[in-house]
């Protein structure tokens, strides 16, 4: 009689642990990330700003930050018209406005490129000059990370502007200036001594 009893209470208690057993095996098992590639990139001159024949070498810096190695990657660089390309190191394959190259990167590598263009005349009179960069995977073609860096296009009418802007008076208008004063200042005392004259006749007539 006391072997029945103790039987139905021995039952639940081991299928509750069967049960907490085989969930924290699920759990486990759905919680594990799944590993893959990570991409920044970036791009830059060295400048703030740039004028019509300047030369600029465009660094352009990739990393894979993520914890296994890039497919194929096709990364470019975006020339705007008016840019005369020098050269690109490592070389790239120039289309149309475009910079391209292919690579794969382990994790944790950086690639780096450099382009050196030539300002030459822009169209549209734009104020600022932009390069961008991208990376994507060769099978995909769409961008998985892009970067842009922005100069400050330095013409003669920013320049002016710019000069006014900042108290910055040009040296012609400087010159005028004295001048100026030195005429009005001359006939000051050229009247002075007139009028100072003309009392002292006065006075011994």
């Amino acid at each position: 009689m006391l072997f029945r009893r103790i039987r139905p209470r021995i039952f639940p208690v081991v299928l509750a642990v069967a049960f907490t057993a085989a969930g924290s095996a699920t759990a486990g098992a759905v919680a594990k990330p799944k590993q893959t590639y990570a991409l920044r990139i970036g791009i830059d001159d060295g400048r703030k700003s740039v004028r019509a024949g300047d030369r600029l070498t465009y660094v352009t810096k990739v990393s894979n930050t993520g914890a296994v190695r890039t497919p194929d990657l096709l990364l470019t660089q975006t020339l705007v018209p008016g840019l005369e390309l020098i050269s690109s190191t490592p070389k790239g394959a120039r289309s149309g406005d475009r910079i391209t190259w292919t690579r794969a990167l382990p994790t944790g590598e950086t690639d780096q490129f450099s382009v050196t263009v030539e300002v030459g005349r822009l169209t549209g009179r734009p104020q600022r000059l932009a390069a961008v960069a991208c990376a994507s995977a060769k099978a995909d073609r769409r961008p998985i990370v892009c970067a842009s860096h922005l100069d400050l296009l330095r013409t003669t009418a920013t320049e002016s502007s710019g000069s006014r802007v900042a108290g910055v008076v040009p040296d012609w208008v400087v010159w005028c200036a004295v001048a100026g004063a030195g005429a009005l200042l001359a006939a000051s005392v050229m009247l002075f001594r007139r009028r100072r004259k003309a009392r002292s006749t006065a006075a011994s007539g």
